[in-house]
């Protein structure tokens, strides 16, 4: 009979007559996730075919077609209750935990039409965070396992940005841009910087994770600033997109950007620290010159922030 390894659960198991990749995987007690109970009626059992051909598996049915159609997956991503195995395979599984069938179930909701496309200036709290040394973290993995640790990062952090009352405007790669008082200014830098901190502790509790699954940890800078900006949507045949610009825009990705230089992980402006310096606790004072900015700036590093 075919064998499945499982890479992620290093087991190696036979399948038996009739038997889905789902069915073998719980009868060896491999925690294979599957919220719908198996009725390819959800893609948290998904899984990613490493070795062989994909012939190797029975052609998806109807159900299965229309789901990963809709969701366009690639090929070699099937849904484990509705594979069967015609030869032997290597597969990992895609959903691993809470954090991951968050992310599976996942269904957002397009919200650019809130905004002008003539644009509408506003004075927000703009946050920048990037991944430090993705690049070489790149290097060594497989281009889907980048993609799924991006979006398992991204998630999380979106979700903690929305949890206090900011909202993501930009992912650039590794990084993203997000802008808080959008709606209501009041509180908006002070949860800009809650925010901050929170993602820092985030990106330390995601490690054993990293260093278990990648083989290498990863950190995160942030940066901090409050300006005035132009927020409006750009529209075309097929969509519309949210766009923000303005010089505040510019100084918080510089903002960002100056952690490299100073060893640090959030950074902030002298604006964002006139506003809470009662209620922050400072390491670092730094001036450094700002790519694209004259003279010096005066830049805070944030250690914690009170109740």
């Amino acid at each position: 009979m075919p064998k499945i390894e499982f890479l992620s659960d290093a087991k190696s198991i036979e399948i038996e007559e009739g038997e889905s990749i789902l069915q073998a995987s719980l009868r060896a007690g491999i925690p294979h996730t599957h919220v719908c109970g198996g009725k390819a009626r959800c893609t948290t059992c998904r899984i990613l075919l490493i070795d062989g051909d994909e012939n190797r598996l029975s052609p998806p049915g109807d159900e299965e077609y229309e789901l990963v159609k809709k969701l366009g997956f690639a090929p070699n991503i099937r849904l484990a209750c509705q594979s069967y195995v015609r030869d032997d395979i290597k597969i990992r599984r895609l959903v691993i935990d809470d954090n991951d069938i968050d992310l599976a179930m996942l269904k957002r909701s397009d919200d650019t039409g809130k905004f002008s496309s003539t644009g509408v200036e506003t004075r927000v709290a703009i946050l920048f965070t990037d991944i430090r040394d993705f690049t070489s973290f790149s290097d060594n993995q497989l281009p889907y396992d980048i993609i799924h640790m991006l979006n398992r990062y991204i998630c999380q952090m979106r979700l903690i940005i929305e949890r206090n009352n900011g909202e993501v405007f930009n992912y650039m790669g590794d990084g993203l841009m997000a802008l808080f008082g959008v709606e209501k200014e009041s509180w908006a830098i002070e949860n800009a910087v809650r925010s901050g901190m929170e993602m820092l502790e985030a990106m330390d509790n995601m490690q054993p994770y990293l260093q278990e699954t990648y083989g290498q940890g990863l950190q995160m800078g942030v940066g901090i600033h409050c300006g005035d900006v132009v927020i409006g949507s750009f529209e075309d045949s097929s969509n519309a997109m949210k766009m923000v610009i303005g010089d505040a825009v510019n100084f918080a990705s510089r903002v960002e950007s100056a952690n490299k230089e100073t060893g640090t992980k959030l950074l902030v402006s002298q604006t964002v620290f006139d506003r809470l310096k009662e209620k922050i606790q400072i390491g670092k004072t730094c001036s450094v010159e700002l790519k694209g900015k004259s003279g010096e700036h005066q830049l805070y590093e944030v250690l914690s922030i009170s109740d």
